[in-house]
């Protein structure tokens, strides 16, 4: 991937479920990119983000980076792309928060709408306690959840009889859910 992008490029991504399983990742060139360093892929999407927002970040005593704001401008386009910037620069607000909120105003539908893919366990946690906190800051009737190789077998077995709205996952847990025939109703 890093030799089809030229760029260096983290292994964390994102992409839009609609209408049942479909993982379409979306590859730019590095002239694409939104902001610099590293990078997670977003898929097209529809929804206003950029209010709630900012409203949330003032809440928090926060001004939102140029790129975020570009970045939900361009979620709100319906524009594919990569973020790309400095570890700990809210990537993740830059990217979560838009797809929450379009869900929620989707929640007439059941099933994941949203899949986080982290490469490592630790950062797919810290990430749904993101995901947690945003959905309780902006009051959202949406359920996250985790699934990892450390998931409990209970856990995975309400995951199917109840699938959240985001579910945040490593690659290995990803390709074990998919494979799965159960899965296929989501």
């Amino acid at each position: 991937f890093t030799e089809m992008c030229n760029a260096p490029i983290e292994p964390c991504l994102i992409s839009i479920v609609k209408g049942g399983l479909c993982l379409k990742l979306i590859f730019r060139k590095p002239e694409q990119i939104i902001g610099s360093h590293y990078s997670m892929i977003v898929k097209k999407a529809v929804v206003q983000p950029e209010v709630s927002a900012a409203k949330w970040f003032e809440k928090k005593g926060w001004k939102p980076f140029p790129y975020q704001e570009e970045a939900w401008k361009s979620y709100l386009s319906g524009d594919n792309g990569l973020v790309n910037a400095p570890t700990g620069s809210g990537k993740t607000y830059a990217l979560l928060i838009p797809a929450l909120l379009e869900i929620a105003n989707e929640k007439s539908k059941t099933g994941v709408s949203v899949v986080w893919i982290s490469p490592v366990r630790a950062l797919a946690r810290q990430i749904l306690q993101v995901a947690e906190s945003l959905i309780s800051d902006f009051r959202l009737p949406l359920k996250a959840a985790l699934r990892t190789g450390d998931t409990p077998a209970k856990d995975r077995k309400s995951q199917q009889q109840s699938p959240p709205d985001l579910l945040v996952t490593t690659p290995e847990s990803l390709h074990q859910w998919i494979a799965n025939p159960k899965t296929n109703r989501y």
